[in-house]
């Protein structure tokens, strides 16, 4: 019989190798960074959301993303998506009827999640002179505030 010590770190080294399997074999979903950006300072917009529309899925899928304090998000991409679009809003706290924020985006055609992940993405800014370099992975949309004056409505 062998000894105890030895069945422990066989045990051990199993159980690592099937972790390392698991984790290899669902890294396939892809993950993309959304930064999203005052087209006229650069600066980011914080506690909006961002709605992608993805393509090349059988459903009409749509994901709305909330970005962080620094104006960032995680977009997890649907199986079987290769392209999506970026719509501005909603407003966060389901306020799905009131414009968020103006969209600065000059080309609003659909987005390949391939170029985005080999390259980065960083659309035509409408709004500004701001400009940020492309990282692969990364995918920037350009917005600014709405001013006090302007209906919120859609």
């Amino acid at each position: 019989m062998p000894p105890r010590g030895l069945i422990a770190g066989i045990a051990r080294t199993a159980l690592i190798a099937a972790a390392l399997g698991f984790h290899c074999a669902s890294s396939h979903t892809q993950t993309l960074t959304l930064h999203l950006l005052n087209g006229k300072s650069g600066k980011p917009m914080n506690h909006k959301k961002v709605t992608f529309n993805w393509y090349g899925t059988s459903d009409f899928l749509k994901s709305e993303i909330a970005v962080d304090a620094h104006g960032n998000a995680t977009v997890t991409v649907p199986a079987g998506a290769n392209g999506f679009s970026m719509l501005s809003g909603p407003r966060m706290h389901g306020d799905v009827y009131r414009v968020a924020f103006i969209q600065c985006n000059a080309n609003s055609s659909p987005i390949s999640v391939s170029d985005v992940v080999k390259h980065g993405v960083v659309p035509d800014n409408e709004c500004g002179q701001a400009r940020v370099p492309a990282k692969s992975g990364e995918v920037v949309f350009w917005g600014k505030p709405l001013p006090w004056w302007m209906p919120d409505m859609q």
